[in-house]
This record gives C-alpha cells, sequence and structure tokens, in this order.
C-alpha cells in the first residue's frame, strides 16, 4: 500500500484551484458568488470539508465551465494520482485522529500540487 494518501476532497480540491487559478479568478469572488464566506470556500478548497453535489454545480457555473468538464477533470486527476501511487480515499468525516495520520496535511498538499499542475491548460486545449 502506498505510504502517499490524498483525500478525495482534497483531489476535488486542487482541481478546482487549478481552473480557478487558470481563470484568473479570486477565492472571494468564487465564495460571494456561491452564497458561503470566503473561509467556508477555502476550506472546500484545500479538502477541509467536502463539497455537496449542490456546491460541485454551484462551483462550475462560476467557474464557467460545464457539471460535465469539472467532472472529467476530477477523473483525470484521480487517474492521475493512481498511476503515481498515490492512495485516494474517502476518510470518515468528523474523525478524531491526529493530523499526521490526516491525509489531508502540507505534504499530501504537496502531492496534489503536481496533480494540479498536471491540469493546468485541461480547458485551454478543450
Amino acid at each position: 500500500m502506498s505510504d502517499k494518501t490524498l483525500s478525495f476532497s482534497a483531489l476535488v480540491g486542487f482541481v478546482i484551484v487549478s481552473i480557478r487559478k487558470e481563470k484568473l479568478l479570486e477565492q472571494a469572488a468564487i465564495a460571494q458568488k456561491m452564497g458561503i464566506t470566503q473561509a467556508s470556500y477555502s476550506r472546500l478548497e484545500n479538502g477541509k470539508s467536502a463539497l455537496s453535489v449542490d456546491q460541485l454545480y454551484a462551483v462550475s457555473k462560476v467557474l464557467g465551465i460545464t457539471i460535465d468538464d469539472l467532472f472529467y477533470a476530477i477523473s483525470k486527476a484521480l487517474s492521475q494520482a493512481q498511476a503515481q501511487g498515490i492512495n485516494v480515499i474517502s476518510p470518515t468525516r468528523g474523525s478524531t485522529k491526529s493530523d499526521e495520520n490526516n491525509p489531508n496535511t502540507a505534504a499530501t498538499l504537496l502531492t496534489g500540487a503536481a496533480i494540479g499542475a498536471a491540469l493546468m491548460g485541461f480547458f485551454n486545449n478543450k
């Protein structure tokens, strides 16, 4: 089993961050259009909170992409992560485990940054 672990929520967040930055949008602007605080939106992007299906749809609209494109980008990122030997998990929310076992720690975020970089340009090529 891989020692590199990433939560699915963090992976989705990396995809959204990549698209948002590619489109030169700020977190605060996206959060406002979604009707949530910038702090809440930040937690969604960094995988600390899971996006609901309604929020996934809303963020796709605000980013100016179809939900199909968002799901495709997430699927592509998941495949890339797995190909790199990263164990993508869906942790139990509300867990009391320490941060050293948390799949959203800084070291894991750096792994996710590589996935985000691989997605750059995805929408320019569509």
